[in-house]
């Protein structure tokens, strides 16, 4: 008798066909959109690759072995969502305050040529026969699931999440802490729709969700400012001579990440008493 494969796979299979759709529409033109999206789809399979790691935890190198191929290019489609974060930053200044930073926009589209080569050349050069030995490795290790190994795991992968938050909010947040805890937060939105569509119950109510959403945008916003400080700091670094406008708009951006740090406090705080211990 033929062995089933869990319900979970299905889940996995569509995201995996979704990013190789994505990889081929790279690999003719390198898009930051079109990377962005396939940057999400690969974080998504990580996910299932860490579900499957923690379900066959007496193998302990599976959960990197089923990834591990994919990463050099999750560095490089991260790079490029980055810099098209700060790109738009940059393009909403110039546009409402009708103020061109000519030499920081060549700048950046310096950078931007050269991510997208290396990214290019990085697909270009690769075959498809990787994502189809980590389709076979997942359904193979997906053979005779039951649905309360796959909810085990799902909430065992939460609590590694919840406790991980915990050590950082007791050490003290800092830049690390919040990038941390914006992917950790993501993640259990994530497992949290996974539950509901293998039809389990959730682990946190709807009121929780949403305390979560509100704080990954502000999260969001967070990352964006920390970036644009980043960026701008490496431009004026080789600069010998700085405008006053660059000096204008560094000295904003310290000032906006030190509100965003405030609220994201709060939140975590409130958020924190509720779902920690």
């Amino acid at each position: 008798m033929q062995t089933k494969v869990s319900p979970v796979f299905s889940v996995f299979e569509k995201s995996h066909q979704e990013a190789i759709q994505l990889f081929f529409e790279l690999s003719k033109r390198i898009r930051s959109k079109k990377a962005g999206q396939l940057y999400e789809k690969l974080l998504y399979l990580e996910l299932f690759a860490d579900l499957i790691g923690k379900i066959h935890f007496e193998q302990k190198e599976l959960s990197n072995q089923l990834i591990r191929d994919f990463r050099p290019l999750e560095k490089d489609l991260k790079k490029i969502i980055r810099l098209k974060a700060v790109e738009q930053g940059l393009e909403k200044r110039q546009s409402n305050l009708a103020i061109r930073y000519n030499s920081y926009e060549q700048f950046i589209q310096t950078h931007k040529r050269g991510l997208h080569k290396v990214a290019f050349d990085r697909i270009v050069g690769s075959t498809t026969s990787e994502w189809s030995q980590l389709l076979d490795q997942v359904k193979k290790s997906s053979k005779g699931l039951k649905v309360l190994e796959v909810s085990t795991a799902i909430h065992q992968l939460v609590q590694d999440e919840l406790e991980f938050f915990e050590l950082e909010w007791k050490k003290g947040m800092d830049s690390r802490a919040y990038k941390d805890l914006h992917l950790g937060l993501q993640k259990i939105m994530k497992l949290e729709q996974l539950l509901g569509h293998l039809g389990l119950n959730p682990i946190f109510i709807a009121r929780i969700h949403t305390e979560m959403k509100q704080m990954i945008d502000s999260l969001d916003s967070w990352y964006v400012n920390h970036l644009e400080i980043q960026f701008l700091s490496q431009f004026l670094a080789e600069k010998p001579k700085v405008s006053q406008k660059y000096l204008d708009w560094a000295k904003e951006l310290k000032q906006k990440k030190k509100g965003l740090s405030s609220v994201i406090e709060k939140q975590a705080s409130q958020l924190f008493a509720k779902i920690l211990g």
